[in-house]
Order: C-alpha cells, then structure tokens, then sequence
C-alpha cells in the first residue's frame, strides 16, 4: 500500500510561536496522536537540534508497541522541518511546515510511504507509517478535515458522513478517532471506519478470503503486518449506495457478535 497523506490546521498564532511548539519534543504526545514518549538520542551535527537530530519515538497503535527513530534531513526555522526513518517496524518520510496566514499560521504535515514491511536501515528511504493524524497547538479557525474539538484528520469526510447518516438510528454505534480516521463502533468493537479514502471493515478472519474476493478490497496492513479480520475498500468502489450499504452491515454484523466493551 502506497500512501501520501497531507493534514493541515490554520492556527491563529504567528509561525515562530507554533513552531516552536509543535517542534519541542516534549509536545509530541500532544501534537501528534499515538506517541507516547520522544527522546532526543542523537544531537544535530551542529550540536542541539536539527539536521542529522536523532528523535527516538515510543507509539502504540492497535496495542502494539511500535519503537522508531526518525533522523532530521532538514531544518529550517521557523518553516520547515523534514525527517525520515532509520529504525522502526516500517520506513516513512514526515515532513512539518509552518507557513504564514492571514489569520496566523498553516501548520501542515504531509507523510509519504510505500511498500515497505519492516524497516531495513540499509533500503534507501521509501517511507510508510502511522502518523497520520495531527493536532495543533491550538483549535484550528479554518483547514481539512476538521473534527468539532479542532483535531485535523486525513479522512474523507463525504464518506464518513455517508456512514454516520446510516449508523445514526443505532443507540449502541457510537464514534471515535482511531488508524489515523474515524471508527464507528458498535458496543465498543469497531464495525467499519475511514482512514484516507478507504473505508474500514471488521469482517472477521472466517470472512476475510471472501471479502477480498469482492471488487476495491485489500488487506489492512497499516502497521506493515496483514491484520486477519479487517480489509481496505476502496473508495472509489462505494459510489453506489447500496455496496456501502452491503459493506456497512457486513462490519456491523461481526461487530455486534463480540462481547460489549
């Protein structure tokens, strides 16, 4: 799976003041969804921060541990800062920009990966990975795909509203943020989801051969393991309603067979 995912908030401070934040590493937790801990392991070649910076990250995603270090390519402050993986699970390319507004700030990031599996040191850097949700340092006035609390998501929101109007009537369905999109749960266990322009759905490892028999379908291996139970469809497969319709109450049915959380 190739991916290329950019997410933007406009954030009414000056570049200097959300740079400096968003580039701390002690605010990763809070700038960026799913990392836990971030440690400076390696100094820039000019000393302090920068280009040649190692930043040894601790995420979880799916309740996995996932360790990776990301070493600075580029560092241009208050504008720009560009990184790449040297250790991890799977290779990826993040790149942070920080441009001026007319109401303060674009804050971007943009992740860039392809076929990748485990990461080796040695490949040149053809980068996929889980940072694919941002959160600013302050509520966005303006940009893509922006939830009610202000969080910056990379999904399709056309899509994930075509879900909600269809899982509204349900009283056991509700919403959450997860794999970088939205989750639609049903008592807790995910039904389906977005993440890109894909949807998610949780068919269950008996039905998974079948479901990728079915037009638009691939395995779900965000994490660069094949994950049993769960396909990618894409979404360019679900113009019609009712395939949406026929992938919505696969999820749900498999869904609602577990025991509530």
């Amino acid at each position: 799976m190739t991916i290329d995912v950019s997410a933007a908030s406009v954030i009414p401070l000056p570049p200097v003041q959300v740079a400096e934040y968003a580039l701390d590493r002690r605010h990763d937790a809070e700038w960026t969804q799913r990392v836990r801990t971030a440690e400076l392991t390696r100094k820039a070649d000019e000393g302090g921060f920068g280009t040649g910076t190692g930043t040894t990250r601790t995420a979880y995603f799916l309740g996995r541990r996932i360790d990776h270090v990301l070493r600075g390519t580029a560092y241009e402050p208050p504008h720009l800062l560009d990184m790449i993986s040297v250790a991890g699970p799977m290779p990826m390319h993040v790149t942070y920009t920080f441009e001026s507004h007319a109401h303060g700030t674009t804050a971007r990031i943009r992740v860039r990966g392809g076929e990748g599996g485990i990461h080796r040191p040695a490949a040149p850097p053809d980068p996929t990975g889980p940072l694919l949700h941002q959160q600013g340092p302050a509520r966005p006035q303006a940009e893509t795909h922006r939830t009610p609390g202000g969080t910056c998501m990379a999904y399709d929101e056309g899509l994930a509203e075509r879900i909600r109007q269809r899982l509204a009537p349900d009283p056991d369905v509700t919403e959450k943020h997860m794999f970088g999109g939205i989750a639609f749960l049903h008592h807790g266990n995910m039904a389906v989801g977005v993440s890109g322009d894909d949807l998610m759905v949780r068919v269950g490892p008996d039905d998974t051969e079948a479901a990728l028999a079915q037009p638009g379908t691939r395995v779900f291996d965000m994490t660069g393991r094949p994950m049993r139970g769960w396909i990618l469809v894409a979404g360019t497969a679900l113009t019609e309603d009712d395939v949406l319709d026929e992938w919505i109450n696969k999820g749900r049915i498999f869904a609602s067979s577990l025991p509530p959380k």
